[in-house]
């Protein structure tokens, strides 16, 4: 399956050094590393944990800020129309300022307890191990 790459122009440098700068506008902090509804079967869950669950789609988040981030995640739960699992590449935060997964814990926060997730997880080492990770999401209820 190809890697769905959510575009990220290129820029001049001055602006990229400007992107490594804090943000200091979105307070993110880890999140809960796995998580699972109680509805879930543990079966299920570890077989997601293994990477035996059948990726709908990838999307690739390295490169952008928190705040494009959340709109891009926001964009994918809602065009959700079923139940589907994703592999989200965040990457592991080595070009962020004091080298912090940012996007990770804010994926993380995002999802743990949130209505339309069913589960996440760290993804396998073959599809990006700690830079990346799994979620099952229920169809966006409009």
């Amino acid at each position: 399956m190809k890697l769905i790459e959510i575009e990220v122009p290129r820029y001049h440098s001055s602006y990229i050094q400007s992107l490594l700068e804090v943000d200091t506008s979105v307070d993110v902090r880890p999140g809960e590393a796995s998580y699972r509804t109680e509805s879930t079967p543990k079966q299920t869950f570890q077989a997601l944990k293994n990477g035996k669950i059948v990726i709908d789609k990838r999307y690739s988040f390295r490169g952008m800020q928190v705040s494009e981030a959340e709109k891009a995640l926001d964009d994918i739960m809602m065009n959700t129309q079923k139940a589907s699992c994703y592999l989200l590449v965040h990457g592991k935060g080595i070009g962020s300022s004091k080298q912090q997964p940012k996007i990770k814990y804010l994926l993380q926060n995002k999802f743990y307890g949130h209505p339309q997730v069913i589960a996440y997880c760290e993804a396998c080492a073959s599809d990006g191990g700690s830079g990346a990770m799994y979620v099952m999401l229920s169809a966006y209820l409009r």
